[in-house]
């Protein structure tokens, strides 16, 4: 699956490429996580993530990429 994100400062698009997904594991723009990830609007991969209650997100967890 390829996402296109966000215009950068060029006006260039930044494309997210989802290779694989499978639980516990997703695969994006060539590099394996095991571990919950955020995307930013920017396109950037912020991994490791942990959310404030389990499996609920919440506004708090997403407040500095909003």
């Amino acid at each position: 699956m390829i996402c296109p994100v966000v215009y950068d400062l060029y006006q260039v698009i930044i494309f997210v490429i989802i290779e694989e997904y499978h639980f516990g594991k997703i695969k994006i723009n060539g590099i394996t996580y095991r571990n919950d990830i955020r995307i930013s609007s920017s396109g950037r991969i912020l991994p490791e993530w942990w959310r404030k209650k389990g499996h609920q997100v919440e506004i708090e967890d997403l407040e500095d990429i909003l």
